[in-house]
């Protein structure tokens, strides 16, 4: 869009001084690489985490879909038309407010699906809970 539009196209002053700066291809590899790091967030907290986190994870990346889609039609919308159809400070707010239900929502449902019944069910158990079991069950070694 900034070919067609030029750099005041851009409404994120922070990524127009880059473009302005360093030039379209940099705003791109920085672009992506932010992508890269956001989206890669609830992979890194599933690894830490000792629970599975389904729901949690599934709303945060479709939240993010939903919003990519949305911003992709609003900037199509942008180039045939000259105005946004929708202001991108809206997209913004109800992305940020959906991610938050979603992950609320995943929350709770993660949480009774994985304590469902009083059983308490976690993906992985560290090798000295691991012993502590073996002991407690006299497994042999």
């Amino acid at each position: 869009m900034i070919n067609e539009k030029g750099v005041m196209s851009e409404l994120n002053p922070f990524l127009r001084e880059i473009v302005i700066s360093y030039g379209a291809a940099t705003l791109l590899i920085f672009k992506i690489t932010v992508c890269f790091m956001i989206l890669s967030v609830p992979l890194l907290v599933q690894y830490i985490s000792k629970e599975s986190m389904y729901w949690t994870i599934n709303g945060f990346y479709g939240v993010f879909t939903v919003a990519g889609i949305l911003a992709a039609m609003d900037n199509w919308i942008f180039m045939k038309i000259g105005d946004p159809f929708i202001d991108p400070r809206l997209v913004s707010g109800v992305t940020f407010l959906m991610l938050l239900m979603a992950i609320n929502l995943g929350n709770m449902m993660d949480y009774r699906r994985n304590h469902a019944n009083g059983y308490y069910c976690r993906s992985r158990i560290t090798d000295k809970e691991w012993e502590r079991m073996k002991k407690e069950m006299n497994y042999p070694d």
